[in-house]
């Protein structure tokens, strides 16, 4: 199965993202870093759901500064939907729509940098 990238919401910052993900119930946080290229310029943290085989990285893009998750294991596409649903992460479509409708050149720059981040690896919706 591949990973799912998911972009988050501009209002939301990294540290409301970690919280959010910190109090759900089928998930816990690891204490562990793993020090692979990807991520060797940023700030991540990895939760795993309670399979055990599920991962969930929060990860803050050093060069945009937007915070996206990175979902892989078996149990992926339910929790990308659950993440969705509560309202942390964009679908592409809305993001899309952000690009063509924004008014302010900065929300238009905000969106595509999100819709460069989703489109690096597939959505969920």
């Amino acid at each position: 199965m591949k990973d799912i990238r998911l972009c988050t919401k501009p209002n939301l910052l990294f540290l409301h993202i970690l919280e959010a993900l910190s109090n759900l119930p089928y998930i816990a946080r690891l204490d562990i870093k793993q020090d692979t290229h990807e991520y060797a310029t940023a700030e991540y943290f990895t939760f795993v759901m309670e399979d055990q085989s599920t991962l969930v990285h929060l990860i803050n893009d050093q060069s945009t500064s937007i915070p996206y998750l990175l979902i892989s294991g078996p149990a992926c596409q339910q929790l990308a939907y659950d993440l969705y649903q509560s309202g942390l992460v964009y679908s592409s479509k809305d993001i899309v729509y952000r690009c063509l409708h924004d008014q302010h050149v900065d929300q238009k720059i905000d969106a595509i940098c999100r819709l460069g981040n989703c489109f690096l690896r597939r959505t969920v919706c």
